[in-house]
């Protein structure tokens, strides 16, 4: 097996663990900053996974073992942490170890290798942002700014924020869906703009399941 082919392979594995863990279960206590934060970094990196994107995430590795069936990973926390932009202390431990399947598969005369069982889930970057922003903006109302206030400084119309701010009241179930890119398709930052989400999380999540 080639030594590029191998490679490609494992940091696609990675890139999937960094996706469907991030920031949930890879951050001690994950916020809205960090989720915005840290979507945004892995869809550069997949955005990139064709060119600098494996190089990259290679480097965040501290060992991969091959077992019959499997690879084990371990990342360097210090890695990961300068690469996502996040102090190392804000790392769990947990996540920065896992085990991903593999297989051989024929083709003819061709073996390939198939590293880990699906591909990175796809991160809804600009939910995330706009829900970073309404906890933003939710935040400034508590220390006593106005709408209007918070309209000339982020230059956009009072309906705009009125419109954003209601995201910070979002379940934290389906927050957490959001980050990890498995809200339902129907949910997007637009569809949101244009039914807003009443404030009963129970509401909220027969809603999210119709989509």
């Amino acid at each position: 097996m080639p030594a590029k082919i191998l490679e490609e392979q494992i940091a696609t594995a990675v890139l999937a663990h960094l996706c469907n863990g991030l920031p949930v279960d890879l951050l001690v206590s994950p916020s809205t900053d960090a989720m915005a934060r840290l979507g945004n970094v892995l869809d550069f990196l997949t955005a990139q996974a064709g060119m600098k994107g494996p190089k990259v995430i290679l480097s965040c590795m501290e060992r991969a073992s091959i077992k019959p069936g499997a690879v084990g990973i371990v990342l360097d926390p210090e890695r990961i942490a300068d690469c996502m932009e996040i102090s190392k202390g804000d790392l769990n431990p947990v996540g920065l170890s896992f085990i991903t399947p593999f297989q051989f598969r024929k083709r003819g005369v061709e073996t390939r290798l198939v590293i880990g069982t699906a591909p990175p889930k796809a991160v809804d970057a600009t939910l995330i942002r706009s829900i970073a922003k309404a906890h933003q903006y939710y935040e400034a109302i508590k220390q006593g700014q106005t709408f209007e206030d918070i309209a000339a400084e982020e230059n956009l119309s009072k309906r705009r924020i009125l419109q954003v701010i209601d995201l910070a009241f979002l379940a934290p179930d389906l927050v957490r869906k959001i980050a990890q890119g498995n809200q339902p398709v129907g949910l997007t930052a637009k569809w949101l703009g244009l039914n807003p989400m009443p404030s009963d999380w129970q509401v909220q999540r027969r809603i999210a399941a119709t989509l």
